[in-house]
């Protein structure tokens, strides 16, 4: 959605200045005329174009506007045999989840549906690899020589939970007569 604007700006821009060259040209008033209509129609078809393709699922090779070094929280998957694999995915640092659509692969949906019953099992979550990721993610196996034999998808790792302060939040004050004394049995001298 946060690039809809822009990219209807350019289609608008592209599409007033190839208008204007034509009306602006010694051409008779016929050619202006059909050139200000199939300016008015290629706005209109590009603006429902791109609201219609809102609500579909974007190919994983037609990736190129989001970093796809990224890796991506998969939020649900919808998987249809020898058709498709569709993700709904919540890419690193960004506000909105996507919607996405990957080739059927056998072997990887049996990946992922092995890593999203394992993160169930463990109450994690499953993280999509981006492309650009180091070696040393948790995902990684060892000993692959492929870069591309890594595992696509895999459950992250759990988060390590906050440090504990041991220190008493309010010194506790002694009562009188339970004071030690020195020399008590179990108490340094």
């Amino acid at each position: 959605m946060e690039l809809l604007t822009p990219l209807f700006a350019i289609v608008v821009i592209s599409a007033s200045a190839l208008t204007s060259l034509v009306v602006w040209s010694h051409r008779g008033v016929g050619p202006k005329l059909a050139a200000v209509g199939l300016s008015v129609v290629l706005m209109g078809a590009g603006y429902m174009g791109f609201v219609e393709l809102l609500s579909r699922p974007k190919p994983t090779t037609m990736e190129w506007a989001q970093d796809a070094t990224q890796n991506a929280t998969v939020l649900s998957v919808n998987m249809r045999e020898d058709e498709m694999i569709y993700l709904w995915l919540a890419p690193a640092g960004s506000k909105e989840p996507r919607s996405y659509a990957m080739p059927w692969n056998k072997q990887r949906a049996r990946q992922l549906d092995s890593v999203m019953r394992q993160a169930q099992e463990d109450g994690s979550e499953v993280i999509m690899r981006g492309e650009g990721d180091d070696d040393d993610e948790p995902g990684y196996a060892e000993g692959l020589e492929d870069p591309h034999d890594r595992p696509m998808f895999y459950v992250a790792p759990q988060q390590p939970l906050p440090p504990k302060d041991y220190a008493p939040l309010v010194p506790l004050p002694s009562l009188p007569g339970q004071g030690v004394t020195p020399g008590q049995p179990g108490q340094g001298t």
